[in-house]
């Protein structure tokens, strides 16, 4: 009778024991999924946040004081244009990487009115076909940075186009500025996962001293003829500054 009391203890303490080691197992497998389940669930967030964080670019356009739009006479032909510069800052508000893109860049001229403070209407446009504009973000690096969009023009200016360069000159000769701006549209962001279009557009207006050739002076005295397009079929050729 003792024996089989004694083999009934033994055998329920071998059992207990292992009920033990059964519950460490599964409370250690339990820990282990809830472990994975967590670093899937955090790296689900991280991409989850990458496709839903909505991007707002902040750019802010720096005046060039280097920015000079010119009169020139040479050789009995009236040059007009200059090699500016536009200079953008760009602030990266986000913890993301992302490039922004415009596919169009506009150039617009903006005659003044009666005063300095009254700009008119859009006087005309130069647009440049399949023109890229590339600004990187990057958080590891400077959360503000300046970038260059050249606009360099050269246009000869005949008696035909003499009425619709007339309010530029009459700008230049009365501000000692002209006004510009720049219209950036089509624009999406792109990172690794995901290309984001924008239905938004920016345009900044800039302006620019101006430098007249002394001997202008006695061909810019006509009435001045406003136009939603202006130098149409010019040639856009720089090298007439050099």
């Amino acid at each position: 009778m003792g024996r089989e009391q004694n083999y009934k203890k033994k055998t329920f303490k071998n059992e207990s024991h292992e009920k033990k080691i059964v519950n460490k197992k599964i409370i250690f497998f339990n820990m282990i999924y809830l472990m994975v389940l967590f670093v899937v669930c955090f790296i689900g967030g991280i991409l989850l946040g990458f496709l839903t964080t909505s991007y707002t670019s902040e750019i802010n356009i720096i005046q060039n004081e280097d920015n000079v739009f010119q009169f020139l006479l040479k050789n009995e032909k009236i040059i007009i244009g200059g090699k500016l510069n536009i200079k953008f800052r760009v602030d990266n508000k986000t913890m993301l990487s992302y490039v922004f893109n415009s596919e169009s860049v506009k150039y617009f001229y903006y005659p003044v009115g009666q005063n300095s403070n009254c700009l008119l209407y859009n006087g005309g446009e130069q647009k440049k076909e399949k023109e890229i504009l590339h600004i990187y973000y990057n958080i590891l690096h400077s959360s503000s940075k300046v970038h260059t969009l050249p606009l360099h023009i050269g246009y000869e200016i005949s008696q035909d186009y003499k009425n619709e360069v007339q309010p530029m000159y009459n700008d230049c000769k009365r501000f000692h500025k002209i006004y510009f701006s720049v219209k950036l549209d089509q624009l999406y962001m792109s990172n690794e996962l995901r290309k984001i279009y924008n239905d938004k557009s920016y345009e900044f207006v800039f302006y620019c001293n101006c430098y007249m050739d002394d001997k202008v002076h006695a061909y810019f005295n006509a009435k001045p003829v406003y136009k939603n397009v202006i130098l149409k079929n010019l040639r856009n050729n720089p090298k007439l500054l050099n």
